[in-house]
């Protein structure tokens, strides 16, 4: 990697703007956090190639971080629109303060900019006469003065980074015809405070709304794709979901879109639901039984859920993905039915607050043990590891529906962390221990 050196009060590089994208000397860096700096106030040591939209820095405290790059016209007018005064919104055709590029093909117009003063802006359908289809990525992104966007109906597709650091904007609205949500198209949107995805969106892209920290109420589409991190780090007080419960299991969800982890409240659309908002009824989910027709659960459905209390699958379910219940932190109460056959990696890695479960005799490949203080399991298996988690797990007894032979057949060795196991049991008539009306004998396990 090339290495540079900012001096204070100097332009000591070359880089393409992240705004105007033109290559041009370095006048300030954007971090992703909304901070800017003047590369006259300013000193790091820099890592990478002068074309890379995106640059490692090294700051002077030995700190790393990323940032944008901005050439000095762009940064005088960002610096023109800080100072600006918020107004009350405009409702006109098309702001004066709204700059537009005509399409290649000259059908349709793009928004380009925004050098205005009001706090609320709204994208007009038309500008002279042509449609407004698009905004372009440099057009708001970073902005400071914004707090209220409205999106007109000709605009379907959101691109990628278009709100990106808006880190004032409070509020967006979305039209009804909106279909996807790019990648990072309302990161760092700090105090966004409500979300209304419509039901035409089908795609939410990586990054989408991550470092949203203010989301009171998000309402999702009852058929969507969520990408990498989509709501990473956004603090999500109540989530309300325009589908059943079925409907969510057939999502297709980035096993790492973090929705759940960051979310306080699950709500399923529920005619008979308890909870009320925007005229439709929904219900928490607290307690889960799946549906007979769904034949897997796939990896992290449901994980991070802390609404959840109990769950209920059905001798249908062949699969319980991996991470499926992963920090359900509440969830108490787990029956698994006879039909299941696989349990994947850390299905039931809950945190230790279930205080016993049943592994039926017909699951076959075991990777992980739910975190229950007392697991009951088959001789059935032909496949099994992960047994015993760390200290954190609470796992303390397992209880074996075989013989020792068998048992140790497993070739499996306690985990030398977990302080609260107590040990495993097989199956022994004559043994001197009860659970759940059979007898079984405690064994010595390999170290």
């Amino acid at each position: 990697m090339v290495g540079y050196k900012f001096s204070k009060g100097k332009y000591y590089i070359e880089a393409a703007c992240y705004q105007c994208k033109k290559k041009a000397k370095t006048a300030a860096v954007y971090f992703d956090n909304g901070d800017v700096h003047s590369i006259k106030e300013f000193e790091c040591e820099l890592r990478g190639t002068g074309w890379q939209l995106e640059k490692e820095v090294i700051l002077p405290n030995g700190n790393k971080d990323r940032v944008d790059f901005c050439c000095e016209d762009c940064y005088n007018q960002y610096l023109k629109g800080a100072e600006g005064e918020p107004a009350s919104a405009n409702t006109g055709e098309s702001d004066c303060s709204l700059s537009f590029t005509l399409s290649n093909n000259g059908k349709y117009y793009v928004v380009s900019g925004y050098d205005g003063s009001v706090s609320s802006v709204v994208i007009p359908e038309k500008y002279q006469g042509f449609p407004v289809k698009d905004i372009e990525e440099s057009a708001f992104s970073l902005n400071k003065k914004i707090k209220e966007i409205v999106i007109s109906k000709n605009i379907t597709k959101l691109g990628k980074a278009r709100f990106k650091s808006c880190i004032n904007l409070e509020k967006v609205t979305l039209p009804n015809e909106m279909k996807s949500i790019g990648n990072y198209a309302f990161y760092n949107c700090a105090k966004l405070t409500g979300v209304i995805i419509p039901e035409a969106v089908k795609t939410i892209g990586n990054y989408a709304f991550s470092e949203c920290k203010s989301i009171e109420n998000l309402v999702l589409p009852a058929a969507f794709e969520a990408g990498h991190r989509a709501f990473s780090h956004s603090n999500i007080h109540n989530c309300f979901y325009n589908g059943t419960l079925a409907d969510w299991l057939n999502l297709n969800l980035y096993p790492e879109c973090d929705l759940l982890f960051y979310t306080e409240n699950l709500c399923f659309l529920d005619e008979n639901g308890e909870v009320e908002y925007r005229n439709r009824k929904y219900t928490v989910a607290k307690h889960i039984v799946i549906p007979d027709n769904v034949d897997i659960i796939t990896r992290s459905m449901f994980s991070h859920m802390t609404t959840l209390e109990s769950i209920e699958i059905p001798a249908t379910t062949k699969t319980i993905g991996s991470c499926a219940f992963r920090f359900c932190k509440n969830l108490k109460n787990i029956i698994i039915h006879e039909g299941v056959e696989s349990i994947e990696d850390y299905a039931f890695d809950c945190g230790g607050l279930i205080e016993s479960v049943t592994i039926p005799a017909s699951v076959k490949e075991l990777k992980s043990l739910p975190t229950a203080k007392d697991t009951e399991i088959g001789n059935n298996l032909t496949k099994i590891n992960n047994l015993v988690f760390f200290k954190r797990s609470g796992v303390e007894r397992i209880f074996f529906n075989g013989t020792e032979e068998e048992w140790h057949g497993y070739e499996l060795k306690l985990d030398p962390f977990n302080l609260d196991f107590k040990g495993v049991y097989v199956s022994d008539p004559l043994g001197d221990t009860e659970y759940g009306g059979k007898t079984y004998r405690r064994i010595e396990l390999p170290k």
